[in-house]
């Protein structure tokens, strides 16, 4: 997203100020009455701005999309680095929301990454320019429950 500065803020889930287990401690009858815990890590978020406004009211649906995507490309890579081990990434309805360059540009990534990838779309012309991109792609179509190869003949003109 050239020209766009993206900024993340992180909440712990609890105030740093003070020890989570002081929370615990102090709030076990509130947290007993509600039901759920109100403090700890499972209440962690991060918020992503731009110009100090949430994403989500300043970037269009595609944009936001491809934030996702850089993030998740990113937590791949990251678990990569640390357990040598490649994720498999489940791309639904890729072409949604994209235009063709940006469509190529997240296939160009995903394909250099040496991991295994699964793409989903509803119009079959679209997946078959992300298909001719990688030489090891496969498409299928499923219909009814029923998963059939679909092999796709490259037009040259």
């Amino acid at each position: 997203l050239p020209g766009i500065s993206i900024s993340i803020d992180y909440f712990s889930g609890w105030d740093q100020n003070i020890p989570l287990e002081t929370h615990l401690n102090q709030y076990v009858s509130r947290e007993t009455m509600a039901g759920h815990s109100l403090f700890g890590p499972q209440r962690a978020d991060f918020v992503l701005s731009t110009h100090d406004l949430p994403v989500l009211d300043t970037l269009s649906q595609g944009q936001q999309k491809l934030v996702s995507y850089a993030l998740r490309l990113a937590q791949g890579l990251h678990l990569r680095e640390h357990t040598n081990k490649s994720p498999i990434y489940l791309i639904d309805d890729l072409p949604s929301e994209l235009d063709q360059d940006k469509r190529s540009l997240v296939t160009e990534i995903l394909n250099n990454l040496d991991s295994q990838v699964f793409i989903t779309g509803i119009d079959a012309l679209d997946l078959q320019e992300i298909h001719e991109i990688s030489e090891h792609s496969k498409m299928f179509h499923v219909e009814h429950g029923v998963i059939t190869e679909r092999i796709m003949e490259k037009c040259h003109t």
